[in-house]
């Protein structure tokens, strides 16, 4: 994430992340999934505002969404009510504190929702990082990660500094550095899957590959190898759920890109491509087409 501070308060740019590999190893017994994925953060961000209330114990939110109508049109509407995580990431840090001051949010939304990209996780991220500093709490970088893994597996990996390979349920992670500048197209439909629907629907199969030989490929640039490396262990049950996830794949087969594969539980699908050229082209041409919200974004570390 990127800090801005004011003079009555925080500017933060929350980026959304791309799974290159998500592989399901099992079920565990707390009724998650162990899992090895590589996830690297890129340049989507939703922008968010957080000013202290020293005089109110109120958590105001206003979410001022960018994200193209049509692109949305048949995903649920944003709460800005107490199940939205940047209300229940601030929540959290005060029950966890005892701290009784208020703070008002603002957010321009312009990473899809549902959509495999983890914008709600950045967004508490941030959060838990605002409240944190604002509020004068001092808290260490570690409980911040542990006060975001009892709010979602995905949280913690957004106080990196660089692409992360995450193991257990997503909360033992290991920092991935020298992959930046990686060029991705990225479109994201018009629908979106709920993720434990998606985890439901998935059959765990067993042999599966982990995501070492994808770092090693990506390091030395052999993008031709790392794209017939990405993997996704959700795709499958995200096309059952939703078969324009098919449609998604046939379309993105027709273009001479690395490799391209479904982010995380869907449904954003994204093109690994062989430049900035390559991608600005495509992206171009998928943008004319209107199935959604359509990006051309670099990995950053």
């Amino acid at each position: 994430m990127w800090i801005r501070k004011h003079s009555d308060g925080l500017e933060i740019y929350a980026p959304a992340k791309l799974n290159l590999s998500l592989n399901i190893l099992g079920k565990r017994p707390d009724g998650f999934h162990e899992i090895d994925t590589l996830v690297l953060p890129i340049d989507w961000y939703d922008l968010l505002y957080f000013r202290p209330l020293k005089s109110s114990r109120s958590l105001e939110l206003e979410i001022e969404q960018t994200v193209p109508s049509y692109a949305i049109e048949q995903r649920p509407r944003l709460s800005s009510r107490q199940d939205n995580l940047i209300l229940k990431a601030l929540s959290l840090l005060r029950i966890r504190t005892g701290y009784t001051g208020g703070m008002s949010i603002r957010i321009v939304k312009s990473i899809p929702w549902a959509a495999g990209l983890a914008g709600g996780s950045s967004n508490a991220a941030a959060s838990l990082f605002a409240g944190n500093l604002l509020w004068n709490l001092g808290l260490s970088q570690e409980e911040l990660k542990s006060f975001g893994a009892e709010l979602g597996s995905d949280i913690p990996l957004f106080f990196q500094s660089s692409a992360t390979r995450c193991q257990g349920r997503g909360e033992l992670l290991e920092a991935v550095p020298q992959l930046s500048g990686l060029h991705f197209v990225v479109l994201s439909p018009r629908q979106g899957l709920s993720t434990a629907d998606v985890f439901r629907s998935c059959q765990i199969r067993e042999g599966m590959s982990d995501c070492s030989k994808l770092i090693q490929s990506l390091r030395t640039g052999d993008l031709r190898s790392a794209g017939q490396l990405m993997h996704n262990d959700l795709q499958e049950a995200a096309e059952r759920l939703l078969p324009e996830m098919v449609r998604l794949r046939k379309q993105f087969d027709q273009y001479p890109v690395a490799g391209h594969q479904m982010s995380g539980s869907g449904t954003s699908y994204f093109a690994l491509c062989y430049g900035a050229n390559q991608a600005r082209r495509i992206a171009r041409q998928l943008h004319a087409t209107h199935q959604g919200d359509v990006r051309w974004v670099r990995s950053f570390c």
